[in-house]
């Protein structure tokens, strides 16, 4: 009994474990064709796995007992195929992927977790769940979607907003959001020039308006009374902020109203607020400029009203010609009454026109009308019929062109310059009188200065005489002081007498064939003893020069004044001319045919030297170097300035350089300058008789040429007694008298060679110096008599 008990309670527990075990099995059996249907029926990838763990039971790999066609159709393969491969020795070559420990830990904690990551062998990125369906077997699902463009879509998203950030950082651009109901604002990104608040900060309406410049503030509040309920939907006021340094800026502020409660009413308004601080100054600049370009525009136009100045402009398209206000009233008086029909275009303005310019105004707009490009410019004087008595001054300039460059527009000034026109009439006649009133004081002063030489010639003279006398030493140099100031004052109305002539125009030049080098021998000679007593040295350097055509008087004055300045103003070393001309012949525009050249004579020396503060003056008349070594030269002053005048009346020009304390160097460059049809051989005979003849002049009187005894021998038989009378003493009218005979005798018969020895004979007697007549007479009557004998 007691054992069938248990037999039947065995068996009931016998049937109650085999009939749940096959409900177990049955559910299982259910739920894995279930689960096999999903996977099969499912567009997501699902993937069963198996755990497999290493002898310390721990996860290493997962091997794939079961797949559906979307997963193995995205691999390429089969099912069969996919099924008993493993996740990493197969699919990731032994490299455990990242997203595998989270397979681990869903094995481990028998839950769920999510999974993203990217298959690099296919290049694509899935996002799923990961969750334990079998911890006894240790089985696990993966069910997955591809989420590739999605997420390129998400970088590039996030790409722009990146970007977005940036600008929004460079740009200095804030949001805020306005709650109406709170009236509170918060900066949902602040800008660091903009706000002084920080980001998600909220700010009551009394610290915004703080943060608002107090001129501002009744624009701010009007807008948050009128904006939410007036307002468009967008919104946008311009105000000064203040920002986190203290400064005011001014802002530019977008508002949108967002959100809207149940009745309609917005209660959320989101702005964007965009730094506009210079534009806005530049925009009250301009307003000020514009301001201020107004007032002047007034200015401008009552100028030109009070100066009678019009402003016209001519359209060349139509022919048209418009006119400022009052322009007529402006440029000569004219009212609307006067019944003149006022020209409207530039064919009917012209006829009105009268002036001595009428063929060159009609080309200038004939030019203008056939699109000329050059024209730019064009100012005449003309009257105009409607008042004759009125001159005016027309200034035409181009305004628009054309993408050629054809003139479109012509902008015109026309003034009144009849007042102008009366004064530039009376100085006209003022310089007319002023010119006959220099030309007759340099007449006066030119005959005046010849009158003076005639007697003060006798009274150098005869001082030069009682010099000479037995006399009293004292009386000697009372003669001698009267003497020096005769020769001081005839230089002095010398220099008057040429700078008068060529103030009264009545200096010309008189153009000869000249031997440059001959010349400058010849002057050589003339200051060799002035040079000998001073201890200085005079050397002259000239090139091959030919025959020039120049006005050898005027050349030795300007040679004389520089050389003579030179050695004056020289007490050491010496001075040194040189002469030359350019390397190749220049042919003048006018005469082709005819060679040129550039003549070049500087005179150099190693005095005291000029300052550079005296350059602009040491030309100008009574003007002399204000240095501290030529206190006790004596000297007029005029040497320089003559010299300039006739270097410029010669077509040249003079030029100095010298330091205070180096010297001097005055250069005289005459342009252009023609060559004599004289042959090349004679000036080779006249260089050679004229270095001979300078010699000669210096005392040199041995070792002459034959031509020049037998010259000498002629002058002896003809002029002996003058010469004799000369030597024992001189008078000065019937000396000048022999000077011209001897100097017509040398020129009848070509006896260049003693040339130097008589100009120098010249310049003795004009300036009496009484021993050096008698010298060179001397030579004269020595050298003739030599030769007879």
């Amino acid at each position: 009994m007691e054992n069938s008990e248990y037999f039947y309670q065995a068996l009931v527990i016998f049937i109650s474990v085999v009939t749940a075990a096959t409900l177990l099995l049955w559910e299982l059996l259910r739920s894995q064709l279930r689960f096999k249907a999903i996977c099969e029926n499912s567009g997501n990838m699902v993937v069963i796995g198996r755990a497999l763990s290493d002898r310390s039971k721990r996860v290493v790999d997962a091997e794939i007992v079961g797949c559906n066609a979307v997963y193995a159709g995205h691999l390429g393969l089969k099912i069969k195929d996919v099924v008993g491969m493993r996740i990493i020795r197969d699919l990731y070559d032994g490299e455990e992927p990242e997203w595998f420990s989270s397979l681990r830990q869903s094995v481990i904690s028998h839950d769920s977790r999510h999974i993203e990551f990217e298959y690099k062998p296919l290049g694509t990125r899935y996002s799923g769940s990961v969750f334990c369906i079998s911890p006894i077997r240790k089985r696990c699902c993966l069910i997955m979607d591809e989420i590739s463009e999605k997420y390129n879509r998400k970088q590039e998203l996030e790409e722009v907003r990146n970007m977005m950030d940036t600008v929004l950082h460079l740009s200095d651009i804030g949001l805020w959001r306005w709650n109406l109901k709170t009236q509170k604002s918060t900066i949902i990104r602040p800008a660091s020039r903009l706000f002084a608040s920080h980001a998600a900060e909220e700010v009551s309406k009394h610290t915004l308006l703080q943060n608002i410049h107090p001129d501002d503030i009744p624009v701010v509040k009007e807008f948050l009374r009128t904006y939410p309920e007036e307002g468009h939907t967008k919104e946008q006021i311009v105000v000064r902020v203040k920002n986190h340094e203290g400064n005011w800026r001014w802002v530019q502020s977008v508002a949108v109203k967002t959100e809207y409660d149940e009745n309609g009413v917005p209660f959320i308004m989101d702005g964007v607020s965009l730094d506009v601080d210079s534009l806005k100054r530049s925009q009250l600049k301009i307003s000020q400029i514009s301001k201020e370009l107004e007032v002047n525009q007034q200015h401008l136009i009552s100028t030109l009203r009070q100066c009678r100045t019009g402003i016209r402009q001519w359209d060349v398209r139509t022919d048209k010609v418009y006119f400022e206000d009052n322009f007529w009233e402006s440029i000569g008086g004219l009212s609307s009454g006067l019944g003149v029909p006022v020209p409207d275009t530039m064919e009917s303005l012209k006829t009105y026109v009268i002036s001595d310019e009428h063929d060159a105004i009609e080309g200038w707009i004939k030019r203008v009308r056939e699109g000329d490009k050059t024209i730019d410019e064009f100012n005449f004087r003309c009257r105009i019929a409607f008042v004759p008595d009125v001159w005016l001054e027309v200034r035409n300039s181009v305004a628009e062109r054309d993408k050629s460059g054809r003139p479109l527009v012509i902008n015109g000034f026309v003034i009144d310059i009849t007042d102008l026109k009366k004064h530039e009439q009376a100085l006209e006649n003022a310089i007319v009188d002023a010119d006959d009133a220099n030309r007759a004081k340099s007449r006066f002063l030119a005959i005046m200065s010849h009158e003076i030489r005639t007697p003060l010639n006798a009274i150098i003279g005869f001082s030069s005489l009682i010099k000479d006398a037995d006399i009293p030493e004292q009386l000697k140099s009372y003669s001698g002081s009267i003497k020096k100031s005769g020769e001081m004052l005839l230089t002095l109305i010398n220099d008057l007498l040429d700078l008068a002539k060529i103030d009264a125009t009545k200096m010309e030049l008189s153009k000869s064939p000249v031997n440059l080098h001959n010349l400058l021998f010849e002057l050589r000679g003339l200051f060799l003893l002035k040079v000998k007593s001073k201890g200085l040295f005079l050397d002259v350097k000239c090139d091959d020069i030919p025959v020039l055509v120049l006005d050898s008087k005027r050349i030795k004055q300007v040679m004389i004044n520089l050389i003579g300045n030179a050695i004056k103003f020289t007490d050491k070393g010496g001075v040194t001319v040189v002469a030359k001309v350019s390397s190749s012949p220049i042919q003048p525009p006018d005469n082709a045919d005819l060679d040129c050249y550039c003549v070049e004579i500087a005179v150099r020396d190693t005095g005291t030297g000029i300052s550079k503060d005296d350059f602009d003056n040491i030309f100008n008349p009574f003007e002399q170097a204000a240095n501290k070594n030529n206190h006790y030269v004596e000297g007029s002053g005029l040497g320089l300035a003559i010299c300039k005048n006739l270097v410029d009346l010669m077509g040249g020009s003079i030029t100095c350089e010298s330091q205070l304390g180096s010297g001097s160097n005055f250069t005289v460059t005459l342009e252009s300058v023609s060559v004599s049809n004289t042959s090349n051989d004679k000036v080779e005979k006249i260089k050679r008789f004229d270095e001979d003849s300078a010699h000669i002049a210096g005392g040199n009187i041995h070792n002459i040429t034959g031509a020049q005894k037998a010259c000498f021998a002629k002058i002896n038989s003809r002029f002996g007694n003058h010469l004799l009378e000369l030597e024992n003493g001189m008078h000065v009218q019937e000396t000048c008298r022999m000077l011209e005979e001897l100097q017509e005798w040398l020129d009848e018969n070509k006896a260049p060679q003693i040339q130097s020895l008589t100009n120098l004979l010249k310049k003795a007697v004009e300036d009496f110096d009484v021993r050096e007549v008698r010298r060179i007479s001397r030579i004269f009557i020595e050298k003739g008599v030599d030769d007879g004998r």
